[in-house]
């Protein structure tokens, strides 16, 4: 038998920024396998959450279902196909006990009344009691398998008693599969659970759910819809490119009241785009504030910008005065002039070449 390959697509290329995250979008596939998976958050489903540090191609294997190869795996023909360690009884008291019926209450009073997982069409399902002992099979098939080829077992699981749901688990040939699997304690609430296996060798497989709840109170199921099917792979990538964030500088300046200051923008990037908060777009910046002031610059490269920012400290002009202790002198004689400023901290320089506060003329 041919099997057509599931049409899988990987979703458009896209273009990221460094540190930025990008949503895949597969699509096509029952189950979904993406590589490398180092950088996705969850690599088993149809559109995980991609964070490369570099320009990255991801690649997906997606998987689909043939066709079923369980017999009566819906129960619409009744208590046939199949065998088990149960014991077949329209009364599922006590444990133990199993019956194929549209409606779990009519074997058990206690038990709710549930639809089959798929009511349109059919109407059975596979009621169970179920009993305390391990590993015991509550349900068998044996089928002819191709050799080296993945399956996907699966069934659809509900309580239909919310006290301790089932536990139950997968094996074939003897061999458990996978890791056993708990139904909700939500009653007529279907549940899938599945396990991939291989068949290596094998042409023939017996495949088994079994019983691992081994508490009596409670524990009480149906089964509906199992499914035995080999999966059918196609691969299709999608590129996620990532553009590197320029790393952008700018020098803080220092100017007298009244002065200009020249603010020039770097890049690690060249062709870069500057846009500053004075809304001046270009490089370099030029300014005459009145007060220190902040300016801030963007840098943009390839959808990609970051900021810097830099500082104009404005120093005040000094207003200067100058007294003399004689304002009018014989020749001769001496007196001190003394200067004095607006700003403290002031430093002077005399047209004599001297530059203390006070210098002695005559």
């Amino acid at each position: 038998q041919v099997f057509p390959a599931p049409v899988v697509d990987a979703g458009p290329d896209q273009t990221i920024c460094e540190g930025q995250s990008a949503q895949l979008q597969g699509s096509g596939a029952w189950l979904y396998n993406w590589t490398p998976a180092a950088t996705l958050d969850n690599p088993s489903i149809p559109n995980p959450v991609a964070t490369p540090t570099t320009t990255t191609t991801y690649y997906l294997t997606g998987f689909s279902l043939g066709p079923n190869i369980i017999f009566n795996g819906d129960f619409e023909l009744g208590n046939v196909g199949f065998v088990t360690d149960y014991l077949y009884n329209p009364n599922l008291i006590p444990e133990g006990n199993y019956y194929i019926t549209d409606n779990p209450r009519n074997t058990h009073p206690n038990f709710a009344q549930c639809q089959d997982h798929t009511p349109n069409p059919g109407d059975k399902m596979m009621v169970i009691n179920g009993a305390p002992v391990p590993n015991q099979r509550v349900w068998c098939q044996t089928v002819s398998v191709t050799p080296n080829t993945d399956y996907a077992f699966s069934t659809w699981i509900t309580s239909v008693h919310p006290l301790n749901p089932a536990v139950l688990q997968f094996s074939i040939n003897g061999q458990l599969l996978g890791t056993p699997f708990t139904a909700t304690n939500i009653v007529c609430n279907w549940q899938q659970f599945y396990q991939i296996w291989n068949s290596g060798t094998n042409t023939t497989a017996e495949i088994c759910i079994v019983n691992q709840n081994i508490i009596r109170n409670g524990n009480d199921f149906a089964l509906d819809d199992i499914s035995f099917a080999p999966l059918c792979s196609n691969i299709d990538s999608v590129t996620v490119y990532v553009n590197p964030v320029p790393n952008i500088t700018v020098f803080n300046d220092t100017i007298c009241e009244g002065e200009t200051a020249q603010l020039q923008a770097n890049s690690t990037i060249p062709n870069t785009s500057f846009s500053w908060n004075t809304g001046f777009n270009g490089n370099p910046l030029t300014v005459t504030p009145t007060s220190t002031t902040t300016y801030s610059v963007t840098g943009t490269s390839n959808g990609c910008s970051n900021s810097a920012t830099a500082t104009v400290v404005v120093n005040p002009v000094p207003l200067v005065n100058i007294t003399a202790t004689k304002t009018i002198i014989c020749q001769g004689e001496t007196t001190d002039l003394t200067a004095s400023s607006s700003v403290i901290g002031s430093t002077f320089i005399w047209s004599t070449g001297d530059n203390s506060p006070s210098i002695t003329v005559s």
